[in-house]
């Protein structure tokens, strides 16, 4: 299959101007360039998609046939342009919205086993012992030792210091 070849010429005048670029029946702009003429493009028409003040991409299309687009065409790039940019953003938001979903998920999963970890420690630690020691948590990444626990019952340490 052959690789799809556009002209750059348009594409980045369409971007930096925010305007169609292209030809339309026998009016036509300086939008060709080498690669474009050697793969047999004659006619195009590249149109930028904005949202708000920004340029997303643009919606392009040519054909191998000179005086291919006429001003209907023309008229019509700008609707489709600004409902491809209104698409496209809405993807990007969708998939913001998944990731956060799953960040909430994660969290809400990591609380219910810390949850289930601070249960398990206040029974351990509100049955009496007959230990000869007290235990004492400490976090090896960090160092921290937690003071050793009372024998009537676990109360974690407050984070926050309230």
């Amino acid at each position: 299959k052959d690789a799809f070849r556009a002209s750059r010429t348009a594409i980045v005048t369409a971007m930096r101007e925010r305007r169609t670029v292209g030809s339309v029946g026998h009016r036509s702009e300086n939008w060709s360039g080498e690669n474009t003429r050697m793969s047999g493009v004659r006619s195009v028409l590249c149109e930028p998609l904005i949202l708000g003040n920004r340029v997303l991409g643009v919606l392009y299309v040519d054909s191998h046939r000179s005086n291919q687009f006429g001003s209907q065409d023309l008229d019509l790039m700008p609707g489709l342009a600004a409902q491809a940019a209104i698409c496209l953003q809405n993807m990007k938001l969708q998939a913001e919205r998944e990731a956060a979903a799953q960040r909430q998920f994660a969290e809400i999963a990591q609380n219910r086993e810390l949850k289930a970890h601070r249960e398990t420690l206040e029974r351990a630690y509100s049955r009496p012992s007959s230990l000869p020691y007290r235990p004492r948590i400490v976090d090896p990444s960090t160092g921290y030792r937690a003071p050793s626990l009372p024998s009537s019952g676990y109360s974690p340490p407050n984070p926050y210091g309230r």
